[in-house]
């Protein structure tokens, strides 16, 4: 699913989150940028998590709702998206996921309960 993400109570704190992490630099530590379009093109691939053989595969990469100030809908941005992962047993919190394409890269995420070791990490890199 390529939709956009509804932004409830618990995703906005798990942007202000992120988006700490971001600014303080924990959040990256791999020179390239957390772009949408380069995860999206990783769907289906395999993550290793936390530098040991535990591995997840990117299952989805959704854009989050946004509204101007006066209300309306407007497109989803490059660098705000959600990210859906499943696979090995993780706890939630801060986790150093890697990939060739988009190198080291540290992730807080979160169970999101649809199933089994299914976790959702929020991206959002304030402008």
């Amino acid at each position: 699913m390529d939709g956009v993400l509804a932004l409830t109570r618990r995703h906005a704190l798990l942007l202000g989150a992120a988006s700490l992490l971001a600014r303080t630099g924990v959040a990256r530590a791999s020179a390239a940028p957390l772009r949408r379009s380069a995860f999206a093109r990783l769907v289906g691939r395999r993550f290793r998590v936390d530098g040991t053989r535990a591995e997840v595969r990117l299952t989805e990469v959704s854009g989050i709702a946004r509204r101007d100030q006066r209300g309306r809908a407007v497109a989803s941005r490059e660098d705000a998206f959600a990210l859906y992962f499943r696979g090995a047993e993780l706890t939630e919190g801060l986790h150093r996921f890697t990939h060739p394409a988009v190198g080291s890269v540290s992730l807080y995420v979160v169970p999101t309960g649809r199933r089994r070791r299914e976790y959702q990490a929020i991206v959002n890199r304030l402008r």
